[in-house]
This record gives structure tokens, C-alpha cells and sequence, in this order.
């Protein structure tokens, strides 16, 4: 032991002198060497760059001191949970004007019926839905039962109501419209989405009159009629049979 101590002094004395590397010295004397790190942050670019002759400079930010702040300066109150709308609060609330344009096009819509909706399953009659055309012929046989137009209509003609009956029938799909927005707005909770099923709804509907195949008027109906006695009386006397026909 007092060898090493001598050894570890004359060790001590040789590097002070610079005669001899510490490392060598640690390697000498068989212990391993105590190794302290310290991290220091070095700025590598101190300062800002330069992009085409312009100083990119980031603009100043007050992070952390954002995050803190002082009650004093600031006024607090305690959050509130809003509770939601009862069905009875929104069917009863009074209308605006995007709830009177949303509950015309459904209206509308419900007017033209839901064959569009149910066209491409294959759900639809030949005649289709059709609610608004049906609820005239309902309509009409109260108010006018012996109407030319609504003969037509029973034997599948294509007719014009008359305004007494066109009138209440658009008035009460108009009211089924603004029924329908409110419980839609309550389902949805927003009224401008009310209004988008509503045009796209009339889009579909009136698509699909349109493309639907129209109805004979009974003028028509009656020259078809005409024309196919007319031809079967040219038949019987100037056409015979026999003969041969060559379909190509």
C-alpha cells in the first residue's frame, strides 16, 4: 500500500510536469478512469440565413409565455353545458326563412313522391307513386265527382285538375313539407343540411318526371283509335292473302 501511494504521488508529479499523459498513468496504476460529460448547446447558425438576398428572420413568439397566464389580467367564468332542444322546443320555435325555403322543397319533394328513391330497386309500379297526382283524383272525386277530368284520369288519360283542387292538394303537401323540416331539424340539427335533402330531393323527383313516360290525352287516344279502324278497313279490301314476305 505504500507503494501505490508513492507510485500514485511520483504519478501525480510527472503529469503536472507533462513529463507523462494522464490516460497513461490511469492505465498504469490498474483503475478505471472517472469519466465526466457535460452537454453544452452550440448555435451553429448564430446568425439568421439568407435566401436570395432576403434574411429569413421567424417571427417572434412568446412560447413558453404563451402558455402562461396571469388571473389577474384575464376574466374566468365557469363553463356551461347547453342542453339539448327538446322535440317540443324545435316543432314550436318560430320559423326563419332558410325553415320556410327548406319545408317548400320538401313539399316538393313529397308532391313528386319517392319513386326516384325506389326506382333503381325495382320497387316501383308501372303507374308509380306519384302522391300528389293521386291525392288530386282523392281530391277531386269531393269536390268535383263529375268532372271530364277526372273520367280521364280513371281511365288513365293524361289531365289538368282544376285550380279548386290543385290549391288544397298544394297546400297540404306544403304543410307536410314544414312538418317534416321540424323533425328533421331536430333529427339533424342543422338546417342548412335540411335544405340540402330538400334540393336533392326535388332534383330526383323532377329528374324522374321528367324521363317517365307521358299519358295520352283522350284527343289522342282517339285518333290512335281512328287510324287503326281507318288502316283495318284498308286492310280487309285491298290487301289478299298469299304470297310470300322475305324478312331480311
Amino acid at each position: 500500500e505504500m507503494s501505490l501511494r508513492l507510485f500514485h504521488l511520483f504519478s501525480i508529479a510527472l503529469v503536472a510536469n507533462g513529463l507523462v499523459p494522464n490516460g497513461l498513468v490511469v492505465r498504469l496504476s490498474g483503475r478505471q478512469p472517472h469519466v465526466r460529460m457535460a452537454l453544452q448547446v452550440v448555435d451553429l447558425f448564430p446568425d439568421p440565413p439568407t435566401v436570395g438576398g432576403n434574411t429569413v428572420v421567424p417571427p417572434p413568439s412568446r412560447f413558453p409565455a404563451a402558455l402562461e397566464v396571469n388571473p389577474a389580467d384575464e376574466t374566468f367564468s365557469k363553463a356551461t353545458l347547453t342542453p339539448f332542444p327538446t322535440f317540443v322546443e324545435v316543432v314550436s320555435s318560430p320559423l326563419q326563412p332558410v325553415d320556410v325555403v327548406a319545408g317548400v322543397l320538401l313539399g316538393i319533394a313529397l308532391l313528386l313522391g319517392p319513386d326516384f328513391l325506389l326506382a333503381p330497386a325495382g320497387l316501383v309500379p308501372d303507374k308509380g307513386i306519384r302522391p300528389g297526382y293521386s291525392l288530386q283524383k282523392a281530391v277531386g272525386a269531393l269536390v268535383d265527382p263529375d268532372g271530364q277530368w277526372l273520367r280521364d284520369r280513371r281511365e288513365g288519360l293524361k289531365s289538368d285538375a282544376p285550380l279548386s283542387v290543385q290549391v288544397p292538394v298544394i297546400a297540404a303537401f306544403l304543410s307536410a313539407g314544414l312538418a317534416l323540416e321540424r323533425v328533421l331539424l331536430f333529427s339533424f340539427e342543422d338546417a342548412s343540411f335540411v335544405v340540402a335533402i330538400g334540393i336533392c330531393s326535388v332534383f330526383g323527383g323532377g329528374l324522374l318526371e321528367v324521363v317517365r313516360d307521358p299519358l295520352s290525352t283522350r284527343e289522342e287516344r282517339e285518333l290512335q283509335e281512328r287510324r287503326r279502324d281507318e288502316f283495318g278497313v284498308f286492310a280487309v279490301d285491298k290487301l289478299q292473302r298469299g304470297g310470300r314476305c322475305h324478312e331480311a
